[in-house]
């Protein structure tokens, strides 16, 4: 495991003078070729700049680099909670059908609960906007995407725009203790899915944050509040970049950011 983030890359950022809380975030990119040094990662760098981009509050990001092994991505991301309390942490890679793709199971191994979303018969339930919503399966395709059921559905959903295998994307999304984990899929050079759904979610790095905005800011919307609903840091984002959803009432008094 490396715990070297590639050059460049940036490790904290927001205000201080935010109403926001201090927040420690993880990024764990997982990949064969980029641990042995085949390939530069690419996908940790792209989520710590939207971390730049996008929150305002203060925040410092830890960076780990692993291989396709299920207990060291495992290790990672307990790491990452337990011991250094980050509140949320981003995988990415591993998300695929093929064999060495485990992320998912890593993040089921040490999560306590998990966030899939649930259909039940022929009716969804959805949460928005602070109640519970019957919507029947034939309504779904007419849906905004944050009615998506989970973070998963969502960022396959947003993917599908673009690319028929997002479908063959498995990532997750789970908390451990008062901390968010959820899998984005990997880089560019990896094959299947993966390789696929990157160039929608996390690529283009060099002043070109175009795809990255194209599904992260629309997910990113609710993993603030999610992190504030399981016990974690009041997050702020930037509103010119994602406008971060919460009722009124768990609303901090801020001049620019919700």
């Amino acid at each position: 495991m490396s715990c070297i983030p590639p050059e460049g890359s940036v490790l904290s950022g927001g205000c201080a003078d935010s109403v926001g809380d201090d927040a420690v975030l993880g990024v764990v990119t997982v990949s064969d070729r980029a641990s042995t040094g085949v390939y530069n990662d690419l996908s940790g760098p792209a989520i710590l700049n939207f971390f730049d981009d996008a929150i305002e509050s203060p925040w410092k990001a830890l960076y780990r680099l692993v291989p396709d092994e299920q207990q060291q991505i495992a290790d990672a991301i307990v790491e990452l909670v337990d011991v250094h309390g980050c509140c949320l942490v981003v995988t990415t890679g591993g998300t695929g059908p093929a064999p060495r793709d485990v992320t998912p199971e890593a993040t089921e191994s040490v999560c306590s609960r998990m966030m899939p979303g649930h259909v039940h018969g022929r009716v969804l339930d959805v949460a928005f906007v602070g109640r519970r919503t019957p919507v029947h399966i034939r309504q779904i395709n007419c849906l905004p995407l944050r009615w998506v059921c989970s973070y998963g559905e969502q960022m396959r959903a947003i993917s599908l725009r673009y690319v028929p295998t997002a479908v063959l994307s498995r990532q997750t999304a789970g908390i451990r203790g008062s901390a968010l984990v959820i899998n984005l899929p990997g880089a560019k050079h990896e094959l299947g899915a993966d390789r696929l759904n990157f160039e929608i979610l996390v690529h283009r790095l060099a002043g070109k944050p175009k795809s990255i905005r194209e599904t992260f800011d629309e997910v990113f919307q609710s993993i603030p509040y999610c992190i504030q609903l399981a016990g974690g840091p009041y997050i702020c984002t930037r509103q010119s970049v994602v406008k971060a959803f919460r009722p009124p009432a768990d609303r901090r008094e801020a001049n620019v950011s919700t």
